[in-house]
């Protein structure tokens, strides 16, 4: 691991440092995609020169309901895509940190969670893996919706 640089923090939110604080970057190259590094507050950033893009390019990660999200130009590993299938290069930013700082998952099945509950804040030591037991997100969804209509009826 080497310290590439230092990222003064510019907000309290999605991860990043309280204002002012300097905090250390590590950055490691992504295993699998050697286009592409992660840092230890999980910033992806671009190592190769693309069609439209320089080296050293800092990827904006998209928010959505699950999480942080970038689009990579490379070929991604079947453990990092976000579809089984296809030829999606959307990848979840805590899955790009886990599988650089932590290694492959141990399982198939494998999912990251966050020590602090809170799935913008994707900084290395805050993310883990874990395998899921009981029912999925859809069943737990689905039960909750009938207790709902229930309780109105």
């Amino acid at each position: 691991m080497f310290v590439l640089s230092e990222h003064t923090g510019t907000s309290t939110t999605r991860g990043g440092a309280p204002k002012g604080i300097f905090v250390k970057e590590f950055w490691r190259p992504v295993p699998g995609i050697a286009a592409y590094a992660v840092s230890s507050l999980g910033r992806v950033k671009r190592l190769t020169a693309g069609r439209s893009t320089k080296p050293g390019r800092i990827l904006q990660p998209k928010p959505t309901r699950g999480g942080l999200y970038v689009r990579l130009s490379a070929p991604i590993p079947a453990s990092l895509r976000v579809r089984a299938g296809g030829a999606n290069n959307a990848v979840a930013v805590a899955r790009l940190v886990a599988f650089t700082f932590l290694g492959d998952p141990y399982h198939p099945d494998a999912v990251v969670g966050y020590h602090d509950g809170d799935n913008g804040n994707v900084r290395a030591e805050n993310v883990f893996w874990y395998v899921q037991t009981g029912r999925s997100a859809a069943e737990r969804q689905a039960a909750y919706r009938a207790r709902q209509k229930e309780r109105a009826d």
